[in-house]
């Protein structure tokens, strides 16, 4: 069962709690919030659609979602940040990979490389995505770049930009 409540934060159709054990979930399009718990301990949760009316997902909305392994997004979302996935199998399934990107939101950078090309298509960068780099330099490309979260990257330029380091 999906319970939404319109007072959560002031915010209209927020899914407050899941109490179903189904394996897949649709969140209904109108649903316009995710409240921190939703799914807590929904260790049976293997796939997620999120709807575009999805305006903001509170952190700790996933805790201990240990199974979800699939997460359908529309292709203008923009709302997680990667610690809300840790506990995941979606996660844990990247974190061997240098980007982890749900949709066109970059999530984290695990590689290595002093130069990081940001991939082509990724939108936006959360907090603290490339925190473990030690880059000399990022390159983006900001003609597909919509946003850039505090901490992850500053001063997206025209038409490709470098942001140097030491």
């Amino acid at each position: 069962m999906i319970k939404t409540d319109n007072t959560n934060n002031n915010i209209n159709n927020a899914f407050t709690s899941y109490e179903g054990r189904e394996k897949s979930v649709v969140i209904p399009e109108g649903v316009t919030a995710i409240a921190a718990d939703a799914f807590k301990g929904c260790t049976q949760l293997e796939e997620l659609t999120i709807p575009e009316s999805m305006e903001e997902i509170e952190l700790g909305a996933f805790d201990d979602c240990t199974s979800l392994s699939v997460i359908n997004v529309p292709d203008n979302f923009t709302l997680l940040e990667a610690t809300d996935l840790y506990n995941t199998k979606w996660y844990r399934d990247r974190k061997k990979e240098d980007f982890v990107i749900l949709g066109t939101v970059l999530l984290e950078y695990n590689g290595r490389d002093k130069e990081i090309v940001i991939p082509e298509g990724v939108t936006a960068i959360v907090d603290k995505a490339l925190v473990n780099a030690e880059p000399d330099r990022i390159l983006c490309y900001p003609q597909n770049a919509k946003s850039a979260f505090p901490g992850a990257v500053s001063d997206i330029g025209e038409p490709m930009i470098a942001i140097y380091y030491n």
